[in-house]
């Protein structure tokens, strides 16, 4: 089996590198919000994630649906012009 690294920064793939060390990187955007407020990248990464919001990005990862609750949803559907949140599923009961 495989051992990862313990740190987002140890991976050769990861923009991580580029943030803790404050290396440029043609392939990186310069106008993230997060690289203003972010003082410490590798502080920042060290932090654990939330076994819950963990969950819940990947869950929404997994489905193509936005990780956000019901009010931050509605604002992207509205401004998509498009239905985001996910439906009810099968199919629509008869009327009587």
């Amino acid at each position: 089996m495989q051992d990862y690294p313990s740190r987002g920064e140890d991976y050769p793939w990861s923009s991580a590198l580029s943030h803790v060390q404050g290396i440029k990187d043609r392939l990186l955007s310069e106008d993230m919000p997060l690289l203003k407020e972010i003082k410490d990248w590798s502080e920042y990464l060290s932090i654990p994630e939330e076994d819950v919001a963990l969950k819940q990005i990947r869950d929404c990862t997994n489905t193509g649906y936005p990780a956000g609750n019901e009010s931050f949803v509605m604002r992207l559907e509205g401004l998509a012009e498009r239905i985001l949140m996910p439906k009810s599923r099968g199919r629509p009961r008869k009327s009587k």
